[in-house]
């Protein structure tokens, strides 16, 4: 939404208390500041298939050479225990 006091108070627009959800912040995620995603002013709808903002890490990794290899882009599907999808 676009009524800020929804999740801001209007004294203290720096304390927002907003629950992530569809897309939750955990990990190094949960750490960036909201405009690291949100630097349009887009709040709805973004995008949230890891590649949309790490396409071009993927696209840079040669060791080895994911986009060569035909490597998936779902990231967040792969088990590190076992090095497969």
């Amino acid at each position: 939404p676009t009524a800020c006091e929804v999740c801001h108070e209007p004294t203290a627009w720096d304390d927002a208390d907003f629950a992530h959800t569809f897309y939750p912040l955990v990990g190094v995620h949960a750490t960036q500041a909201c405009s690291a995603c949100h630097s349009s002013g887009v709040y709805q709808g973004l995008p949230s298939d890891c590649v949309d903002c790490h396409q071009a890490d993927y696209d840079a990794t040669v060791n080895p050479n994911h986009s060569a290899a035909g490597f998936s882009t779902a990231c967040e599907r792969w088990d590190r225990s076992t090095g497969s999808f």
